[in-house]
């Protein structure tokens, strides 16, 4: 069985129990509409659920489910299933759990472009942490708000009576007081995973309220408990720890540092030593369901809420051991030294123990993990990178190992990207070198004082410094004082260096290191100097594209910087720092005379680009007199604003003139895209400026479609105010009822009726707005459709009733709302199939099962006089053959070219059902 499964049948299992809440109904919507869905909330909230479940769903209807670690694998599936339109990718915190990753979030950013190409072909589900999310050094995608839901906003947290049902769920044998549920209830963080944890019963808890209130508190309690009572189990949690979240036990003993960990464990917890790997296997096997899971080969915590509090209680107890035992990744997520509130699970070392991190993190620098060693953020600290130091010094002779170059660990981003998006970060420029060097890493990341004393105790190997492009990450760091005390007089000498393609100057000024700038242009360095690639990139373009809160850019101005020099897509320095929000240098820019109308290749003017980055500072600056400069596509800065829901930027381009009727190629209208993505707001902004309500796109797509398919009752409710026709019907016939039928819309299905639609009109192939909700299983939109006498036994152009649709696609209620309503359970299509008939063609059993309950005709057959029984031999639905058997099929019925269901059995090698019809009399 491939991991693939292993993971899918856990998520099944873990999904038994799952109730649908407003949060998990929002979601699914999303996902229909779009390719990608971004589920953020608080932790604990039920984000994995939520998209496991739904995931499972789209998987019960046929689609490939691909759960992946990181981007990079997201890629790498994607590229792969691009052929496979019904394929949907599950990525879970794709960017760090405890804070933004910086590798994770490198990792994503390298792979944004590619993701949004396959998106074209598949779907894809994300969750991730709301705090991660907000933090302003996240972009693209992620950042796109028509892709996230926010399932602890207040209109989606879990509400009270959400809370009830899932305790329900979990509870149907506890006992327990109405007033002790209200308590429970009131439980804001991590409450479904609560649920699920105290119901798993491996652990007797003595005090349930306090289980849900101070939960926290009670697995802190519960750990240290084994510490002393239990210590099998908490050796066990100890390796999970030491083992990064992933401990094999038949790897476990496999190389020295794995069998170090392994010893000192068995030490810390006062275990024999001669301990057996499965003794540790067997413990773990008793805390599966609370503590742990197993997915393949590998244990693992359950939830992170469990690995967090167990690597802090870990962490907290036991601080000298945690440094030199943990995975150094650990150490620089989870491990600091000074204290922030923010986040109550991190691990806070005292003075004490600095020595021993600052030599840990000395050691790592020269292996495999240089980049978890110079991001460490307790490195940067005056007291650590002194441990580092006087570490340093007691080892002399590594000093020439700092100069050592390796292969990067981290891929290189591709240059085009840089160019393209104008935005260099320190991780993006260190990974343009294939190979570098320790010292490279640690004047471009760590404080001063180190690079300081590094440099110095280097000073003497002159060439090997020269060759490992000391200078230029000089110019990333942007120390002055390092300059000047150690290559300044010797400038002339580093100024060659490059670093891929960028020079020293286009780097300084990328990173608004101007006291370094000012130095090269003294030097005689052409300050509109060109990167030796094909995208033509100036510093001052570079500077634009980078943020800064300071007019520093304007020593290149001063110094001749050509202000309007565009990159080869047409990015000029304006462009680039509207993009960023750059809004001081837009200013300086514009006070210099800038061009403001060039545009980039796709037309894109700085205004538009302002726009669609959302930068509401930066479009105040900009001369409106260009607010209806359009792209090629025909897509305005007023329709990018309503597309990305902008209220205040829509409503300062419209108090400027903008043209509420440019429209994109299509057709489609600034209202029309408001409407689109469900921006409540905008759409009664447009209409409050005259957009008229009744506008369409080239397919007659009018704005009540549109609102009736993005599920917004208010916006129903408004567009019909303000006049739209209730019946008007896209060129395949669909009206507003049949879209808001199709996508399960319960409140708007009953707001066009209760105004008059026509709840019978068809599309042109016949299906009525009936058809479709059966077809969808949306009992609750088949409820009112039927209340308000829908016609229940219309068919389609190939004699399909509502029976027929749903008995196909397996809806049991929705079966049964039929049947209790008046759908004829016998009738036949143009081709002669009844409802049992299509049900046991497509192997829905409990449906078959339902209508022979109801007094199906067993044995109606088709026009060539195909029975039930005969289709499903010819489709080896064995436990259907048998149902029908049971019930008196007639086993010897043939087709009219006298074929009998034994010989169609046999003849698609159906060997078991053909042994079968054989025993019950068939010839």
């Amino acid at each position: 069985m491939s991991l693939d499964q292993i993971r899918l049948e856990q998520w099944q299992k873990d999904d038994t129990l799952f109730v649908e809440t407003r949060a998990s109904i929002e979601v699914e919507k999303l996902i229909q509409s779009q390719n990608i869905a971004i589920v953020t909330g608080n932790p604990g909230s039920g984000k994995t659920a939520i998209v496991q479940h739904i995931a499972l769903k789209y998987r019960s209807q046929g689609w490939t489910v691909k759960p992946v670690d990181a981007a990079k694998d997201t890629i790498e599936v994607l590229s792969k299933h691009t052929l496979e339109k019904r394929t949907i990718v599950v990525l879970n915190d794709p960017i760090g759990k405890e804070t933004l990753d910086q590798l994770e979030y490198s990792s994503w950013k390298k792979q944004e472009e590619n993701l949004q190409a396959c998106l074209t072909k598949v779907k894809l589900l994300v969750s991730c942490r709301i705090y991660i999310l907000n933090d302003n050094r996240v972009k693209g995608i992620l950042k796109s708000k028509s892709n996230i839901i926010d399932i602890s906003s207040k209109q989606l947290q879990l509400s009270k009576t959400e809370k009830k049902n899932i305790w329900q769920v979990y509870a149907s044998n506890e006992n327990v007081s109405k007033d002790e549920l209200e308590k429970i209830v009131q439980s804001e963080a991590y409450f479904p995973l609560l649920c699920k944890l105290y119901f798993a019963n491996k652990i007797k808890m003595k005090d349930r309220l306090k289980f849900f209130t101070e939960p926290i508190e009670v697995f802190e309690e519960e750990i240290r408990d084994f510490r002393t009572l239990c210590k099998e189990r908490y050796c066990s949690l100890v390796l999970l720890v030491l083992f990064n979240n992933e401990l094999c036990i038949e790897d476990m003993l496999e190389g020295e540092t794995s069998r170090k960990k392994y010893k000192n464990a068995l030490k810390l917890c006062d275990m024999k030593k001669n301990t057996a790997p499965h003794t540790i296997s067997d413990t773990l096997k008793t805390l599966q369901g609370f503590f742990v899971k197993k997915i393949g080969d590998n244990f693992q915590f359950y939830h992170d809420f469990v690995m967090e509090v167990t690597t802090y209680v870990f962490g907290t107890d036991y601080p000298n051991d945690t440094i030199q035992y943990a995975d150094i990744g650990f150490l620089r997520k989870r491990v600091r030294i000074e204290h922030d509130k923010r986040d109550q699970f991190t691990i806070y070392l005292s003075d004490k123990y600095i020595y021993a991190l600052g030599k840990r993190l000395f050691n790592d620098i020269f292996g495999e993990r240089l980049l978890d060693v110079v991001l460490n953020p307790c490195l940067n600290s005056e007291k650590v990178s002194q441990a580092f130091i006087e570490e340093m010094k007691r080892h002399p002779k590594k000093l020439n190992l700092l100069l050592e170059k390796k292969q990067n660990q981290i891929d290189s981003i591709d240059l085009n990207q840089i160019s393209d998006n104008l935005l260099l970060s320190k991780l993006d420029f260190f990974s343009l070198e294939e190979r570098i060097s320790p010292l490279n890493a640690i004047i471009i990341f760590c404080n001063t004082n180190l690079s300081f004393y590094c440099l110095k105790a280097l000073q003497n190997n002159t060439d090997n410094l020269k060759c490992n492009s000391i200078f230029s990450a000089l110019c990333c760091q942007g120390s002055e004082e390092l300059l000047t005390k150690f290559l300044k007089d010797n400038l002339q000498a580093y100024l060659s260096a490059k670093w891929n393609v960028f020079s020293p100057i286009h780097i300084a000024a990328a990173f608004h290191n101007f006291e370094i700038l000012t130095e090269l242009l003294q030097t005689g360095v052409d300050v509109n100097l060109k990167t030796d690639n094909d995208k033509y990139l100036t510093p001052l373009t570079l500077a634009a594209g980078n943020y800064t809160e300071d007019k520093e850019d304007e020593r290149l101005l001063n110094n001749g910087a050509y202000i309007d020099f565009c990159t080869e897509e047409g990015a000029s320095p304006l462009y680039a720092a509207c993009e960023k929000g750059n809004y001081i240098t837009v200013e300086l820019l514009l006070s210099n005379k800038t061009n403001i109308d060039l545009c980039f290749k796709d037309g894109a003017s700085p205004l538009f680009i302002a726009c669609q980055e959302e930068h509401y500072n930066t479009v105040q600056l900009i001369d409106k007199a260009y607010v209806n400069l359009c792209k090629k596509n025909g897509a305005s800065p007023l329709f990018i604003a309503c597309q990305n829901g902008q209220e205040p930027i829509a409503k300062l381009l419209l108090s400027h003139g903008a043209d509420l009727t440019l429209c994109l190629e299509n057709g489609t209208s600034p209202l029309f895209v408001a409407l689109q993505y469900g921006h409540a707001n905008i759409v009664n902004l447009l209409q409050t400026y005259g957009a008229d309500i009744n506008q369409s796109i080239t397919n007659d797509n009018g704005p009540l479609h549109i609102a009736c398919q993005a599920g917004n009752d208010s916006m129903v409710q408004n567009i019909l105010l303000g006049g739209a026709s209730i019946n008007s019907c896209l060129k395949d016939g669909a009206s507003p009822l049949y879209i808001a039928s199709a996508n399960g819309h319960d409140n708007i299905v009953k707001i066009l009726i209760s105004n008059e639609a026509n709840i019978n009109l068809c599309k042109d192939n016949g299906v009525s707005p009936l058809h479709i909700a059966c077809q969808k299983g949306h009992d609750g939109v088949v409820h009112k459709l039927l209340s308000s006498k829908a016609k229940i036994n219309a068919c389609t152009q190939d004699g399909s009733s509502p029976l027929h649709v749903a008995c196909k696609y397996g809806h049991t209620d929705v079966v049964k709302l039929l049947l209790n309503n008046g759908g004829n359970i016998n009738s036949i299509k143009k081709n002669g199939s009844s409802p049992l008939f299509v049900a046991c063609q497509n192997g829905k059993i409990s449906i078959v099962q339902l209508l022979l309950n109801e007094g199906a005709d067993i044995n109606l057959c088709t026009r060539n006089r195909v029975s039930p029984l005969y289709i499903a031999c010819r489709e080896g639905h064995e436990s259907i053959v048998q149902l029908l058997i049971d019930n008196k099929a007639e086993i010897n019925l043939c087709k009219k070219n006298r074929t009998s269901p034994l010989w169609i059995a046999f003849k698609k090698g159906h060997h078991t059902i053909g042994r079968e019809l054989i025993r019950n009399g068939a010839k």
